[in-house]
């Protein structure tokens, strides 16, 4: 028995393999380029939150202490986002880079 597969099949394979590493690498075509470590900006700035909302957002993220202003790893930000969905969905603004995300 001879099976022929045409190339959409192979092109088809080819998407799914690479979403699947984009995914297991903690990448998606929606994520925004971001720096390694976040700071206070960053985070305001990508969520399209004021100077409340950022104040809360940093009181209960991940965060790196010992600079002269608290830094957070962008996988920490990201994994975070992924796992209190609500809390982004009720609180960032129009203009966020993230929700595209989530």
């Amino acid at each position: 028995m001879n099976i022929e597969f045409d190339e959409q099949f192979y092109e088809n394979i080819a998407v799914k393999v690479a979403e699947k590493l984009a995914e297991r690498m903690g990448e998606s075509r929606n994520q925004p380029e971001l720096p390694l470590i976040l700071t206070r900006d960053d985070v305001k700035e990508l969520m399209d939150i004021g100077e409340n909302k950022t104040s809360e957002l940093m009181s209960i993220l991940p965060k790196i202490k010992g600079f002269s202003h608290p830094k957070i790893p962008s996988q920490f930000f990201l994994e975070w986002i992924s796992e209190n969905t609500e809390w982004v969905e009720k609180n960032a603004g129009k203009k966020s880079k993230i929700v595209s995300v989530i």
